[in-house]
């Protein structure tokens, strides 16, 4: 753990990693930024395929925090989700501009993109967080 939990929050699946070294042997990099999602609020959905209702503390509606695994100090405020039925995000990505792609998932979505909702990212920019689609 980067660093101690703070009530009310969660951290993205993933975050940002560090670039690949110029050589033939590296096989993985370490993260370099965390995304923590402050602001956790109650997402209701129905999946249609068993008909099961799930609630959970979701990231809807929650504020995006990178978190340089450098320092564990929060750095760039990314944003704020809008008000959805996202659940949980996911992604990993590394980028020399520290730009990449989130996603946004629920109980009910599948393999299927239109049960997902996708984000641009700057882990070193404020107010960076682009919704790309609006499918939840």
């Amino acid at each position: 753990m980067i660093q101690a939990p703070l009530a009310n929050s969660t951290f993205a699946i993933g975050g940002e990693q560090q670039p690949w070294p110029d050589d033939t042997v590296t096989t993985a990099t370490p993260y370099e930024t965390m995304i923590q999602v402050q602001n956790l609020s109650p997402v209701t959905v129905a999946d249609p395929a068993n008909g099961y209702t799930y609630t959970v503390d979701g990231v809807s509606g929650g504020t995006l925090v990178a978190i340089p695994t450098s320092t564990n100090v929060p750095g760039a405020t990314i944003g704020t989700l809008s008000t959805s039925h996202t659940m949980w995000l996911t992604g990993t990505f590394r980028d020399a501009g520290h730009t990449g792609f989130i996603e946004g998932t629920n109980a009910a979505s599948t393999n299927d993109p239109a049960t997902r909702a996708l984000y641009l990212v700057n882990t070193h920019q404020s107010n960076s967080l682009i919704r790309i689609t609006n499918n939840l």
